[in-house]
């Protein structure tokens, strides 16, 4: 699903990775509305902007259904832009925490925005909310809901469900009594107030969360907030390039803190972690979910939009810092040796950590280690006032 966008000309489009050819179909409530051959590399598909959301309930879910394995983009283009990584359906769960970010303006355009698409007819859909305010309300249906209290729905195959509000909506909780997928973020929402950027997500079930966490460095940008949400009380231990955070989160609360280039987070139950690189002069802000070390892979197969001035991101671990073990040259693109800028690393322990960003270009591409390493890969750039960020892929968990 795409949320409201920040403007009425805003086109979502899927931008579709695969590795070989096949048949991709596309489905809305309404039924199969577009079908596409897939080349081996990147295809992309605009969708009727007729389904971005509003608040309340509408038939707006999107259902990608592939022949082969594929790597999906949702991303709101051409103003005001960012984009996400899909979650496969077969990955969806029944309990989120919501990230969201506090609106630079409390206005309708900067609002936050929670959504939930159902996969299943007779869908029971519940969210208790978070407001940090708690004189202000969420309205739906001419009732009101205010911070702790629940919004009971029921959503039909490929209903969305979207709810807004102009204070933060981060630490609400979503639950269901069949699995569901979530999208939350910001209309168009800024950090430093400069020009306004949507900021957009689809949120990782619960089940998929861990507890060890890279923060990587994003490229011209010296800063960005970071938040751990945590759906249990949590301890967290975070390392900075500067400085230690020891700290003890309520449940269904969240800590933020600013990272400059590199941290780690360790925390003793699974939490989720978002990013937000900070916006400056001509280029905006954007939201990007932070994978944990356990979604690592050793290679991804991914997808650049055209366009933009954009880089990589990755970051990895070396568990024996006395092996002396150098991974760096083990790196590449397309085939090629990665040419790497603006490396960072930090020994705790036993254990190197590690970050780097490099320029690449829009298109498809494929990046590996020789070793096999593990990394997070995150893909981001920008053009004037434009901004976009999303993880690279993600090595799902297993369930039981």
């Amino acid at each position: 699903m795409f949320t409201e966008p920040p403007r009425s000309d805003n086109v979502p489009r899927l931008y579709i990775r695969a590795s070989e050819s096949g048949t991709v179909s596309v489905y809305s409530k309404a039924g199969l509305f577009r079908t596409v051959d897939l080349n081996s590399g990147n295809n992309s598909i605009d969708i009727p902007n007729s389904l971005f959301t509003k608040d309340g309930i509408s038939n707006d879910g999107i259902h990608v259904n592939s022949t082969v394995h594929i790597v999906l983009y949702g991303f709101v283009t051409d103003t005001a832009v960012d984009g996400y990584l899909a979650v496969p359906s077969a990955i969806l769960d029944d309990k989120y925490i919501i990230p969201t970010f506090k609106p630079s303006k409390n206005e309708d355009l900067r609002k936050s925005l929670l959504g939930v698409v159902s996969l299943e007819a007779n869908t029971q859909v519940k969210i208790k909310l978070r407001i940090p305010v708690s004189s202000t309300k969420v309205k739906y249906k001419n009732l009101s809901y205010g911070n702790g209290e629940t919004l009971s729905i029921t959503l039909s195959k490929l209903q969305t469900l979207q709810i807004s509000h102009i204070y933060d909506l981060s630490g609400s909780i979503v639950t269901s009594n069949k699995p569901v997928g979530v999208v939350s973020g910001n209309k168009c929402n800024a950090i430093n107030n400069f020009y306004c950027n949507a900021f957009i997500e689809m949120v990782l079930p619960v089940n998929q969360l861990v507890q060890e966490f890279i923060i990587p460095t994003i490229a011209k940008r010296n800063d960005s907030v970071v938040r751990v949400y945590c759906h249990e009380a949590t301890q967290l231990k975070i390392t900075t390039l500067n400085q230690i955070y020891l700290l003890n989160i309520e449940q269904e609360h969240f800590f933020e803190f600013n990272s400059s280039h590199l941290a780690y987070i360790n925390a003793n139950e699974s939490v989720l972690v978002v990013s937000f690189p900070k916006d400056i002069p001509n280029f905006d802000a954007y939201m990007m979910t932070v994978p944990g070390i356990t979604h690592y892979r050793s290679n991804y197969n991914f997808t650049v939009p055209a366009g933009y001035n954009s880089f990589i991101s990755v970051s990895y671990i070396v568990t024996n810092v006395s092996a002396r073990y150098n991974p760096l040259d083990g790196f590449k693109i397309d085939n090629r040796k990665l040419i790497l800028t603006n490396i960072f690393n930090k020994t705790i322990n036993i254990y190197s950590i590690a970050t780097f960003s490099s320029a690449t270009e829009g298109g498809d591409h494929e990046i590996r280690h020789d070793s096999n390493l593990k990394f997070g890969l995150w893909i981001y750039g920008e053009k004037q006032e434009e901004g976009y960020g999303y993880p690279g892929g993600i090595a799902y968990i297993s369930q039981p």
